[in-house]
């Protein structure tokens, strides 16, 4: 049973995580991914289908299965921060 809320990490067991991405101007959730890597590749698929100035209106904030809930990234930082995923993203 533990195992479907917790998963091992380096320092051993952590809280699960879910990463959600939200529209800052209406208070809306967006869309929700196992992984920080997941939503910063769905701000990538967004800045090249709305562009900087609809991403610059997110954020992507990290949630434990407890209910804490952390901002990652938002505006203009988030755009970096999805850039810079981008960059280091090993080329297929």
């Amino acid at each position: 049973m533990c195992a479907r809320w917790f998963q091992y990490g380096e320092r051993g067991y952590t809280e699960h995580m879910e990463y959600q991405l939200w529209d800052v101007e209406s208070g809306n959730q967006v869309a929700s991914f196992d992984s920080e890597s997941g939503g910063l590749d769905a701000v990538n698929r967004l800045l090249g289908s709305h562009g900087r100035e609809y991403v610059e209106c997110l954020a992507l904030a990290r949630v434990a299965k407890r209910g804490t809930t952390s901002t990652i990234a938002a505006g203009a930082d988030l755009v970096a921060r999805a850039a810079e995923a981008k960059r280091r993203q090993p080329v297929a």
